[in-house]
């Protein structure tokens, strides 16, 4: 049920994980994108997904928008600014470190959060696979 990304730069590969609460081992690009915007909120199951960043202007936040949401964490912050002004959303919850991102995606059903490889597993915590689209 864990899968590794494929998505490798110069820079660090980047792992997507969710809460073992959520029922998905594998998530196409776009639909990860559509997650990390706002867009999607809810689980197929119907739960709400809580999104989790570390800073925006972190370099583990910055390859993940660039790798896997092939974006900029610029364009990302504006998309979210849109969603919460308009009250369609809210903004992901930032977290301050890597031990704080694995503690809150353990600790917070339907949550999805991202970190740098290689990803020490952690009770609560599956990671996903991130099928990117060239």
């Amino acid at each position: 049920m864990t899968g590794i990304i494929k998505a490798e730069t110069d820079q660090m590969p980047v792992a997507v994980l969710v809460n073992q609460s959520v029922n998905v081992d594998e998530l196409s690009s776009v639909q990860l994108r559509m997650i990390f915007a706002g867009r999607t909120q809810f689980w197929q199951d119907g739960s709400r997904i809580q999104v989790f960043v570390l800073p925006t202007d972190g370099p583990v936040h910055q390859q993940f928008c660039r790798t896997l949401l092939n974006t900029y964490p610029y364009q990302l912050k504006r998309i979210w600014q849109r969603v919460v002004y308009s009250g369609q959303g809210d903004a992901p919850t930032v977290v301050d470190s890597v031990a704080q991102m694995s503690a809150m995606i353990a600790a917070t059903p339907g949550a999805i959060g991202y970190l740098p490889q290689p990803v020490n597993e952690k009770e609560g915590i599956l990671m996903i696979t991130v099928e990117t689209t060239q």
